[in-house]
């Protein structure tokens, strides 16, 4: 299990890692020939060998914390977060469970740094014992004014303003859908934009700067779902395509569009298409699983059963605004000054091209295949450090830049 789940890092994007697998000698299946789902065991995390239980108080907490997150039913003081299923997306909630649960500023390289729940746990307790505790969390707080936007927000609206817009932001899925109900997923998505805010937000340049305009869910409109037909599934990948990458106007546009491209009567392709700006990798998982829901219900006639959401991502820029503006910015800024200071502003490879005065992205992938010997020998490398194979070759490519 550890083995292919090695391998699925060096080649899947965190958030499609699984957490565990399970080894099964045949899948079951219903009369028909499908996969019985119904049927399939509960997956059990194995864990290190020689199980070590952790104790009442820290150790308790930070393991109550990783089965939750995790997905697995026990953790030993042993056990390795990043072997049990956690990636660089989960590191990060951790980090902020910490905070939130255990009141402890806790830093996403410490995870990385110490990896067992022992390791973590004694860290944790160390900084409770330094005093380094986390400042207020976030509530809510966005609606009675002007929200700014968030670091993430600010860096994309720069961005969009230098270059004009770029589709490199575009997060697009294509999904061919059989029977789908296409009021349905507009009563769905009117539900989820409804949901979550930052979904009908416009990124609007003011006085002071750019803001954030939660605009409100037309009741009687909907989610306007754009339709298309195609007499085929080529004709329906280059639909897809060109409206995947139809650029957003952030300050007029809301970061979400959705389009069914009808293939025959019961027959669709549905291409969603998020920005950057509204949503990360994480993010994902959490819009298709709420929109699925949705959708059921909406077929149903009945009410989503999904709790109500504490905060909104304006309430978050507003904390993060503040808790910046308190000090921490400039000292963070301060550290990279000085650790940055002399490093050049352009990295001038020897090029036969000259560099354009604004980046075109219109470069390659060029497929690599290494020995396995070699494979493995990375992978050994990347245990000792204790990094994910990602972070390894990420500095490799840094170093080859900087000779």
């Amino acid at each position: 299990g550890r083995a292919l789940l090695e391998h699925l890092r060096g080649v899947l994007p965190g958030h499609l890692v699984p957490s565990l697998v399970v080894w099964l000698e045949r899948l079951p299946v219903t009369a028909s020939g499908k996969v019985d789902r119904g049927a399939l065991p509960a997956p059990v995390a194995s864990g290190a060998s020689g199980y070590r239980a952790p104790r009442e108080g820290i150790e308790a907490g930070v393991a109550e914390l990783w089965r939750d997150l995790l997905g697995v039913d026990r953790v030993g003081l042993d056990d390795e977060f990043f072997a049990l299923g956690g990636h660089s997306l989960l590191a990060t909630r951790l980090v902020a469970r910490l905070g939130s649960v255990l009141g402890v500023s806790v830093g996403v390289r410490e995870v990385f740094e110490h990896p067992t729940l022992a390791g973590l746990s004694g860290r944790v307790s160390w900084l409770r014992g330094a005093g380094r505790v986390s400042g207020p969390g976030v509530s809510r707080a966005a609606g009675a004014g002007p929200v700014p936007l968030s670091d993430a927000q600010r860096r994309l609206w720069f961005l969009d303003r230098l270059e004009g817009g770029s589709e490199r932001y575009h997060m697009a899925q294509a999904t061919r859908l059989r029977g789908l109900r296409v009021a349905a997923l507009a009563a769905a998505l009117t539900g989820l934009v409804d949901r979550h805010a930052v979904l009908r937000t416009r990124l609007v340049e003011g006085a002071e700067g750019p803001w954030q305009v939660v605009d409100a869910v037309d009741a009687g409109a909907g989610f306007a779902v754009e339709t298309s037909r195609a007499s085929g599934l080529e004709e329906a990948v280059a639909v897809a395509r060109a409206f995947a990458g139809r650029r957003f106007d952030l300050s007029a546009d809301w970061p979400l569009r959705v389009c069914a491209i009808e293939l025959g009567a019961a027959d669709h392709v549905v291409v969603v298409v998020l920005h950057h700006v509204a949503g990360d990798g994480w993010s994902v998982g959490i819009l298709a699983r709420e929109l699925a829901a949705l959708y059921r219900s909406a077929v149903a006639g009945t009410a989503a059963a999904l709790a109500a959401l504490p905060v909104q991502y304006g309430d978050y820029a507003l904390w993060q605004h503040d808790w910046l503006a308190s000090g921490v910015a400039a000292r963070e800024l301060a550290y990279w000054r000085e650790r940055l200071a002399g490093s050049p502003g352009v990295l001038r490879l020897p090029s036969r091209v000259p560099r354009p005065s604004v980046s075109r992205h219109r470069g390659s992938a060029v497929a690599v295949r290494y020995e396995a010997a070699l494979v493995s020998r990375v992978r050994t490398l990347c245990r000792s450090a204790g990094v994910t194979l990602f972070m390894a070759l990420l500095a490799g490519f840094g170093l080859v830049l900087g000779r």
